[in-house]
Formats: C-alpha cells, sequence, structure tokens
C-alpha cells in the first residue's frame, strides 16, 4: 500500500445549489484528480453512473485501469476517509465496478484505490492521502 501526501490550496468553482456536504465532497474529487494527473495518470470518467451506484474515479496508471474512491473530511473529524468505508460501501463498489467493466468488456489488469482528502475548512488547505490496491473482498 503507498501512501502519498501532499498539500496544495484548491479554490475550484462549486455550483451554489450544492449542500454543504456535496460541497465538500465536490473540492475533494477535484482535489483528487489534480492529484492524480499530476503524477501520470489519465483520468477517463468522472463521478460514473449505475442505478444507485456512483464510481468517484476511473483512470488509467499505465496499463492498469484504477477505480477510485474519494473520502474527505474536515480535520476535526473522528473517522478517517479511510475508515469510513463500510462494510455496505464496499459491497455498493463492487457492484458498480463489476458494472462498468461489464460496459466496457475484458480489462487484463485493474485496481481498487481510495484518496482521503482532509481539509481544514478555513482557507481549503489540505491533506491528501493516497491507497492503492485496497482488498474489496
Amino acid at each position: 500500500m503507498l501512501i502519498s501526501t501532499i498539500r496544495s490550496l484548491v479554490r475550484p468553482y462549486i455550483p451554489a445549489k450544492l449542500t454543504d456536504a456535496m460541497q465538500i465532497g465536490q473540492v475533494g474529487e477535484i482535489a483528487a484528480q489534480r492529484y492524480l494527473k499530476k503524477i501520470g495518470y489519465r483520468i477517463l470518467k468522472t463521478n460514473w453512473r449505475h442505478r444507485n451506484y456512483e464510481i468517484d474515479i476511473v483512470a488509467l496508471n499505465a496499463e492498469i485501469l484504477v477505480f477510485v474512491e474519494v473520502r474527505t473530511r474536515n480535520l476535526d473529524a473522528l473517522v478517517s476517509g479511510y475508515d469510513s468505508i463500510t462494510k455496505k460501501k464496499r459491497e455498493s463498489l463492487k457492484t458498480v465496478f463489476n458494472a462498468y467493466l461489464a460496459k466496457v468488456g475484458h480489462v487484463k489488469h485493474y485496481r481498487f484505490d481510495v484518496i482521503e482528502v482532509t481539509s481544514n475548512g478555513t482557507d481549503n488547505t489540505q491533506e491528501l492521502r493516497h491507497f492503492e490496491n485496497i482488498p474489496l473482498w
């Protein structure tokens, strides 16, 4: 498991109709996308939906298809983003990953990553941690 930490200032445009939680999540997803691009990933899809399920980011890292779940938390959160992925969430992620794989056809190599974004909420300073190849089963 690789853990990378970066700090950045992110001031993305966020539509006013989103709830606070949705805005926090969107800021985290934008930060994760920028980070992945910076380290050489190619973003294929964002917020890909199947029924009521969603993949935050689908990317390519060399020849590996990477499904990324982004978890954004405030600095004072009691549970880390990584630890907030429940058994129920893992089951829904498996469902949507399988739907994506069925849609695109045969994929030789794929994996699941988690990007945890922690924000202090005041000046948009963030810490990002990247956990690679997380088992879902």
